[in-house]
């Protein structure tokens, strides 16, 4: 609920009000939705699930006006400066954009995470949106994150 304050006061600079008024919608939207569900749960056997994502690389809609916010903006850093963590985004981008391989940030390399997660529940929700139930590869959604605000 603070993005909702948040988004409602005068306290947001310009870089935190995008985000808190999307945060907000979001909240908003969602509870009202989960109170629908409640209110009909013995009219309609209905289900209501929502995600919280933590990457969203994406082309961004405006750069220009409304910056590069959340982790979208991960591969905007990546390109510019030195960032830990992301040496093999670094190194698709310079394969994606070799013109301009010698002005992005040389990340250093410190290894890869081989951890695997379990990711059938996702894969299932994934066949259910007409994904065939397959991820979007980083190198296309990293191309196209970059492209918007090249």
């Amino acid at each position: 609920m603070e993005a909702v304050k948040l988004s409602r006061g005068k306290h947001a600079g310009p870089s935190e009000e995008g985000m808190a008024r999307f945060m907000a919608m979001k909240t908003l939207i969602e509870q009202r939705i989960w109170r629908w569900v409640e209110e009909k749960k013995e009219q309609l056997p209905f289900t209501f699930n929502t995600l919280l994502l933590d990457k969203v690389i994406w082309p961004c809609l405006d750069p220009k006006n409304q910056g590069i916010l959340s982790t979208a903006g991960m591969v905007h850093w990546v390109w510019r400066m030195h960032t830990y963590g992301f040496y093999q985004m670094g190194e698709m981008l310079k394969e994606i954009f070799p013109r301009h391989a010698d002005k992005m940030a040389q990340v250093e390399n410190y290894g890869e995470d081989h951890t695997v997660a379990d990711t059938a529940v996702g894969k299932e929700l994934l066949s259910r949106l007409s994904r065939n139930g397959e991820w979007r590869k980083l190198k296309e959604s990293l191309a196209d994150n970059a492209k918007s605000w090249l």
